[in-house]
């Protein structure tokens, strides 16, 4: 996929829980942009280096551990936000489960392309 794609899907998500949850609060909107920049970049380089080595959900849980941990330590060392641990565990399985779907998108895709 995409890393463009990605990075675009994973800010919108970030943000959109900016909105949902009150747990989540970004002072700025280019923060939540310059998370989803940082873990869509972690997680497109986890893609190509683990994708068809682990399973989709072992990768799945990694994603959601990876991007709660990104997310609450930004809130540690960024003072003008507030986010909970709660609020961050909550974008991560939001995230985790639109890896799960991008995951079974790119393996069906690399099944076509064997066949």
């Amino acid at each position: 996929m995409n890393l463009i794609i990605k990075l675009l899907i994973t800010s919108s998500i970030i943000y959109i829980a900016d909105l949902l949850s009150p747990q989540i609060n970004f002072s700025q909107f280019w923060q939540a942009i310059i998370i989803g920049a940082v873990y869509s970049l972690i997680s497109f380089l986890g893609d190509i280096l683990l994708l068809g080595r682990l399973s989709n959900i072992t990768l799945t849980w990694i994603n959601v551990i990876v991007s709660t941990t990104l997310i609450w330590s930004f809130s540690l060392f960024n003072t003008t936000s507030h986010i909970t641990f709660s609020g961050s565990l909550f974008t991560g399985i939001l995230l985790g489960f639109t890896e799960y779907l991008i995951h079974r998108s790119i393996l069906a895709n690399r099944r076509r392309e064997i066949i």
